[in-house]
């Protein structure tokens, strides 16, 4: 710890490793983090980053398929749908299941707003 002062106002400031299981990390329960939790945040992030890069890209080769009269994603996905309709609408519903419990927050948000009231 160090003590630090900025004219009337004494701050301590704690310096804390970066290391695994050196100095103190709580959360505000006071429960000690453990160092997988903060990978984990790690990770997710990196995912979520790669995830979204990649949509991107398939975006931009949608752009340039159009643009340059090549067939588009949509093209191969309609003919895929026409081919498979059974596995095309089990893949609509996985897929609006998985934006209706990002969207709405699945069963914490409920229990979350049960508790609100």
């Amino acid at each position: 710890m160090t003590l630090v002062n900025l004219g009337s106002i004494a701050v301590i400031s704690e310096t804390r490793s970066v290391w695994a299981g050196v100095g103190p990390s709580t959360n505000r329960c006071g429960v000690a983090k453990s160092f997988a939790m903060r990978n984990s945040a790690v990770y997710f992030s990196a995912l979520v980053t790669a995830l979204l890069g990649a949509l991107f890209l398939l975006l931009v080769f949608e752009t340039w398929a159009l643009l340059t009269g090549q067939t588009p994603i949509t093209g191969y996905v309609r003919s895929a749908a026409n081919a498979y309709p059974g596995w095309s609408f089990v893949a609509a519903v996985v897929i609006g299941m998985v934006i209706g419990h990002v969207l709405w927050g699945g069963p914490e948000a409920v229990a979350r707003m049960r508790r609100a009231k």
